[in-house]
């Protein structure tokens, strides 16, 4: 995945987002600006659907940056070199020594 924004480091691992997450996080914006908000909560007004929708697509993104996080951390921690999240995948230069170590 090619990273198209860096956003800067995060406990020395590189940040990055793709433009596909921005599409990604607009589908879900849109998605529940004018479909699943409207239904669950009748009688609002368009900008707070669409409002509603903005944060919760941020908020997604959020929850995949710490999910990220998260991966990298741990392979650090495991002595293992995680340079770079491209938002959406954590990129690992060298893979687990053994498929049980990747389980760990």
């Amino acid at each position: 995945m090619n990273e198209n924004l860096s956003l800067g480091r995060i406990a020395g691992i590189h940040v990055g987002l793709n433009w596909s997450l921005l599409v990604v996080a607009g589908l879900i914006a849109w998605s529940l600006a004018t479909g699943l908000l409207p239904a669950a909560s009748p009688g609002q007004t368009s900008g707070a659907y669409w409002r509603a929708g903005i944060v919760s697509a941020f908020v997604y993104l959020a929850c995949l940056l710490a999910h990220e996080l998260a991966h990298s951390v741990l392979a650090m921690r495991r002595r293992r070199q995680c340079p770079t999240i491209y938002f959406g995948a954590a990129e690992a230069v060298a893979p687990a020594s053994a498929p049980i170590a990747a389980l760990r």
